[in-house]
């Protein structure tokens, strides 16, 4: 048999089974021996009390009388004979009277005999001590004191006890014969029992017994080979168990630790913490708690323990720890340690998250919010809508704002006005497209100062990519903005006219070519020289040169944009850079202004000084050169203006030289024409074709050249168009008919007219007053028979200042037709918002309006038009009867047009006028 199947005999159920019956048995004679002791030592008690009982009155009838009388003698005989009578077992008597004195004695007395109350107080001497009372007549005459000995009675106690003791141990004897021979019967399988439970607890849960023995033994071999059986499944289900939860639980990416509640020890370890810590998991479960902490107060032992005394008896606990790796690296993580039950077995569950990361950008975000309130640049931020959350204390010091001033309010309240809606709408593109802006920026701070700023604006994002909110970045920059400027101003700027210099001038002209190129617009290089500035010095001397080279250098400043440039390159030489031309026609008014401002004459220090400038222009990309070469060709030409005859400019290409020789001349031809006064208004009749009165007129711009005859407006109006000169010939015309018109009325007829006008006068600065005071000096004439008409196309234009004029002049009284309509946009909305009385149809709808339905449909569209909104329609255009007609049907009445009449000069309307009411007239019929 092998040893791990033999168990030590003073384990085997055997030996307990004897031992366990020798303890019971010896536990029973005890009690038995215990208890004839105390029957005995009752027995014996009572048997002493018997024959006290006996001997007291005995001794009083021999002793009372004999101490009444003291007789002595006869005292002391009866005691004698008691102490040596061996029925009595009486070992001494002394008698006393009834004070105590002693009169006689037998035996040997004791020399202080105590009274003993019980059979135990008697045992130290063996001698019972007691006393009786003496008697006579009911009065005590003394007492008698004696010792009973208890020898006999004690051995006769002793020798039963014996006796006792060898029945029971002839008892011990035979039990535990009885019981060996039960425990060989009962155990005589259990060692195979044992064996297999043994291999069972070494994990062979198919291991089973075979028995063929069907008693109780059989019958628990089957129930031991079930329950392993049963065993084996369950331990198979626990594993796959262990296994899912070993899965879970190396999969889950906190680390986590498994104490035991109360010693701390580590229990078990997941994958996570193994890869957190870098140690394996046998490693983790050979540690101690503080192989993975900083080791140091507050990181030692002493607090890991209190944390975890605290989990235990207070609930979870979570905490920030310094922990470390086996191989000694140091990292944060935070805890949260807690009590768990698994089974019956309290733990300690530590879930560990590594924040060190998380701690690098909270201690990053101190940083932040220290430099945010101690750093000397502004900082602002908004949320997603703009809206102000939070400033800093240097924001407060650069605007003057208190942070609880701007708080939920719009970075607006800074604005400055200085940047247009371009500018704004360009940050924000940037802002929105590459997620930042940064440039430089004038605002205004809270006492109205206004101040340059350094500013970054960055779109700040979530995870999500969610627009969360906006921080600006200023400093301010004013100081350096402002030395800045005084050094480049002394670089780049001509001391005496402060236009910029030679070296200024070459980076304005790249720019101005880079813009050029791409907007594919002109840009005009011209190269001006002052005709006559040199006798000027000579007769006035420099101080007077001086201000006359900054005065003109005003005048011709006035006359460019705000983005072009002038430039003095030294003496009485200048360089001017004009952008964004549209065409050469636009070239030529820049410097028509030019050269007339520089005309007009100087006063100066009294003197009145008249001089003239010569330009050299050249344009780009026309002129595709480089800037040196610009620069020349520009020179080239204003020599060419001066042999010219001065005071005009002269473009450097020949072929457009010549194109814009021809226009100029063509255009002095005509501003010649006025002078002359070769102009004159034709006046063309407006009928009601229904009653056949003549309602009206409308006045046309007529040129009579001297070689060329009558010329028609399309002739010469487009070689002035949007010039000056426009203006000046629209007031002539304006001025004129409404000097005839006034003429007209005086004399009786009762008519209105109507005026064309140019939108560059509509849209002239002052033209209401002009009007205004024009129709002052006809204080007889009403504001509602003119009737100004403007072109469908230049209304809308400018739709905005177009209306502000109409309204502004309707206040006068003054009515205003759309001429053209249709051409343009049609919009009901403009028609709607712009407030004229008459929508004039134009000629080319209503000439094909009998052939074309299309122009028939568009006509009747526009008649039910005007009549939608309440205005006057009047169709210009009609050359026939069948024309007319078609109109009366669709709802016109009012036309002009050559079947009407023709225009004609103002001498010949009164007597056309005549003629048409007093003849038939031109009245059509409705059907």
């Amino acid at each position: 048999m092998r040893d791990d199947l033999v168990v030590p005999w003073y384990r085997s159920i055997r030996f307990r089974l004897v031992a366990a019956a020798v303890v019971v048995e010896a536990c029973m004679l005890a009690l038995l021996l215990s208890n004839s002791v105390r029957l005995i030592s009752e027995a014996l008690e009572e048997q002493t009390r018997g024959r006290l009982e006996a001997l007291a009155p005995l001794l009083n009838a021999a002793l009372n009388g004999n101490v009444f009388q003291r007789n002595y003698i006869e005292i002391q005989s009866v005691l004698d004979q008691l102490v040596r009578a061996e029925s009595t077992d009486i070992r001494y008597l002394a008698v006393f009277d009834q004070r105590g004195r002693q009169l006689a004695v037998a035996g040997p007395v004791p020399t202080r005999p105590s009274i003993d109350t019980s059979i135990g107080q008697a045992l130290s001497d063996m001698v019972y001590d007691t006393e009786v009372k003496l008697v006579l007549r009911d009065e005590s005459v003394g007492s008698v004191r004696f010792g009973l000995s208890l020898t006999q009675m004690i051995s006769l106690r002793d020798s039963v006890a014996q006796q006792g003791l060898v029945i029971a141990a002839l008892e011990i004897l035979l039990s535990l014969l009885l019981l060996a021979s039960g425990g060989y019967l009962i155990t005589r399988h259990i060692g195979r029992l044992l064996a297999a439970t043994r291999r069972v607890a070494a994990g062979d849960y198919a291991s089973r017994i075979a028995l063929p023995s069907h008693d109780e033994i059989g019958l628990l071999a089957a129930n031991f080979n079930r329950m392993a059986g049963a065993i084996e499944e369950r331990v198979g289900q626990l594993q796959a168990s262990e296994g899912r939860f070993r899965s879970i639980f190396d999969s889950v990416s906190e680390a986590i630790f498994l104490h035991d509640a109360q010693s701390g020890r580590i229990i078990d370890v997941n994958r996570a913490m193994c890869e957190m810590y870098r140690c394996s998991r046998e490693e983790a479960l050979r540690a101690v708690p503080n192989q993975f902490s900083l080791g140091e107060p507050p990181y030692s032992t002493a607090e890991a323990l209190a944390l975890m005394d605290r989990a235990v008896h207070e609930g979870p606990q979570t905490f920030e720890w310094h922990a470390r790796t086996l191989d000694g690296d140091l990292f944060w993580v935070e805890v949260d340690l807690r009590m768990v039950h698994m089974g019956d077995q309290p733990r300690l569950l530590a879930v560990v998250r590594d924040i060190t990361e998380r701690r690098r950008i909270e201690s990053e975000l101190r940083q932040a919010a220290s430099v945010f309130e101690h750093t000397g640049e502004g900082i602002m931020i908004t949320d997603a809508d703009t809206r102000i959350v939070d400033v800093n204390a240097a924001f407060s010091v650069i605007t003057g704002f208190a942070r609880d001033e701007v708080m939920g309010r719009y970075p607006t309240i800074l604005g400055s006005g200085r940047h247009d809606r371009e500018f704004y709408a360009q940050m924000w593109r940037s802002i929105n497209e590459r997620g930042f802006w940064h440039g430089e920026i004038w605002n205004r701070r809270k006492d109205g100062a206004l101040y340059a700023e350094l500013l970054t604006i960055t779109a700040m994002r979530d995870d999500n990519g969610r627009l969360t909110r906006y921080v600006g970045l200023f400093s301010d920059i004013t100081e350096i903005k402002d030395q800045q400027r005084r050094l480049e101003h002394m670089a780049h700027y001509d001391a005496l006219t402060r236009l910029p210099n030679r070296i200024l001038l070459a980076d304005r002209l790249a720019q101005a070519i880079a813009l050029s190129a791409r907007s594919q617009k002109l840009l005009a290089v011209a190269y001006l020289d002052l005709d006559g500035f040199k006798p000027v010095n000579d007769t006035f001397g420099h101080d007077t040169g001086d201000q006359l080279l900054i005065e003109a250098a005003r005048r011709f400043g006035e006359c460019i944009r705000a983005g072009d440039t002038a430039c003095r390159l030294g003496g009485d030489e200048f360089v001017l850079l004009v952008s964004s031309l549209s065409n050469i026609e636009e070239c030529a008014q820049v410097f028509d202004r030019i050269l007339a401002s520089i005309a007009t004459p100087f006063r100066i220090d009294g003197h009145e000084i008249a001089i003239s400038a010569s330009i050299g222009v050249t344009l780009y990309p026309l002129d595709d050169a480089d800037p040196d070469t610009l620069l020349r060709h520009a020179d080239q030409a204003m020599y060419l203006a001066k042999q010219a005859g001065r005071g005009r400019f002269h473009l450097f290409d020949s072929e457009q030289d010549r194109l814009v020789e021809a226009h100029y001349e063509a255009r002095s031809r005509i501003q010649d024409g006025l002078r002359l006064h070769e102009f004159e208004l034709h006046y063309q009749p407006k009928v009601n074709m229904r009653t056949g009165r003549v309602v009206g007129a409308e006045a046309l711009i007529r040129w009579q050249h001297p070689q060329r005859g009558l010329v028609l407006p399309g002739d010469f109006l487009p070689v002035i168009e949007g010039t000056a000169f426009a203006v000046t010939l629209g007031r002539w015309a304006m001025d004129t008919a409404v000097a005839q018109l006034d003429a007209w009325r005086r004399s009786g007829l009762d008519l209105t007219l109507s005026i064309n006008m140019a939108a560059r006068h509509l849209q002239e600065a002052g033209f209401v007053e002009e009007l205004s005071l024009l129709l002052q000096r006809y204080p007889g004439l009403p504001a509602d028979v003119i009737e100004l008409e403007v072109l469908e196309t230049a209304a809308i234009e400018d739709f905005v200042e177009a209306g502000d004029v109409i309204r502004s002049t309707r206040q006068l009284g003054v009515r205003f037709a759309l001429d053209d309509f249709g051409t343009g946009y049609s919009s009901m909305s403009y028609l709607k918002r712009l407030q004229v009385d008459t929508l004039k149809i134009d000629q080319s709808f209503v000439k094909d309006m009998l052939e074309d339905e299309g122009d028939r449909a568009i006509v009747e569209g526009m008649i039910s038009l005007a009549r939608v909104f309440g205005r006057e329609v009047i169709a210009e255009g009609v050359e026939n009867a069948e024309t007319g007609r078609a109109l009366l049907r669709l709802g016109c009445e009012l036309a002009q047009g050559y079947g009407i009449a023709r225009p004609m000069p103002a001498l010949e309307v009164p007597p056309w006028i005549e003629a048409w009411q007093g003849g038939a007239g031109w009245r059509l019929p409705a059907g």
